[in-house]
């Protein structure tokens, strides 16, 4: 599951690797997920310059962003066969190795990614931007 957003600049970085990641593994049982908070048809017009091979979801509810607090994006967080999570890395230190560690029902050897230090901030910040793009689409 990786957590990310349209005006995040690592997020969009990440996108291409992300997309090379879903092409290694499409044959494997891996399931790639990008879960945003943006408004639908905002996210659509940013997929048009910005293709992603994962399946995107939006947590309009940011429910999804406050269970795992996953506040300090782009994260992702790796799930083995069972469903248990086994780790929460940036997306630079998600390589093929970690993911086939996780498919072996192994907890892979990478740095962790680091919680943002400020949960309550982070989501009203994200709160307000969702507003304002929901104006702008009139949602």
């Amino acid at each position: 599951m990786d957590f990310w957003a349209t005006w995040c600049a690592p997020c969009i970085d990440s996108i291409p690797h992300l997309n090379e990641l879903h092409t290694k593994f499409e044959k494997e049982k891996v399931r790639f997920f990008s879960v945003t908070y943006e408004p639908a048809p905002h996210v659509r017009e940013f997929l048009k310059e910005h293709p992603m091979a994962t399946e995107v979801a939006i947590d309009d509810s940011l429910n999804t962003f406050k269970t795992f607090r996953a506040w300090g994006i782009p994260t992702i967080f790796i799930f083995d066969s069972k469903g248990k999570l086994v780790a929460t890395v940036h997306p630079n230190n998600l390589t093929p190795e970690v993911l086939s560690a996780a498919l072996r029902g192994e907890v892979p050897q990478v740095k962790q990614a680091t919680p943002w230090h400020d949960p309550a901030g982070a989501e009203g910040y994200f709160r307000k931007l969702q507003l304002e793009l929901k104006e702008k689409y009139k949602q």
